[in-house]
């Protein structure tokens, strides 16, 4: 399989938590990994399923208001779960260019499967992957605690976006 390097100054990743009062919004970069995978035609091939190993620091993650990154850095426990990893283990594809994932997540000292959709592009000749992930995790499965700012109350669902830019390496 051929392996392309994550690219974290061009690979983003967005988190939308909702509150009784407003959206909570994080937005950073820093996303690193691998991801193994064959290309053919301009798109991804499914034998052999592509692999990928993903992680970013969770002190990355910052809403930019000092309170409530206080929080949601004590609440992910940053200091004794410092990365936060994702792994994917079997890729099928639904439409051209959409695919079902199987992997796992690592958040909060757990690790639990998951499996949702992704957009993959193939740019530059296989050169470059291009994959966009639009996913709702309930953070309740990771034993996690929802904080309580004064009169704020965080929702246990959380949206994750990514844009995860690969090149061949």
């Amino acid at each position: 399989m051929t392996a392309y390097r994550i690219d974290p100054h061009r690979s983003e990743v967005y988190i939308q938590m909702h509150s009784n009062v407003h959206p909570i919004e994080i937005r950073t970069q820093g996303l690193s990994g691998t991801i193994e995978a064959e290309v053919g035609g301009g798109s991804l091939l499914l034998a052999p399923s592509p692999r990928a190993r993903m992680e970013i620091s969770a002190d990355l993650l910052r809403s930019g208001i000092e309170l409530y990154d206080k929080e949601f850095h004590r609440m992910l426990e940053v200091q004794r779960h410092p990365t936060i990893r994702c792994e994917l283990r079997e890729t099928r594809e639904v439409t051209t260019g959409r695919y079902r994932v199987i992997g796992t997540l690592s958040l909060h000292g757990v690790t639990r499967d998951i499996d949702g959709e992704v957009t993959a592009r193939v740019r530059g000749a296989g050169a470059n992957l291009e994959i966009e992930v639009d996913e709702t995790i309930d953070v309740r499965d990771f034993n996690i605690q929802l904080p309580k700012i004064l009169m704020l109350e965080v929702q246990p669902d959380v949206a994750i976006r990514a844009k995860i830019r690969a090149v061949r390496s």
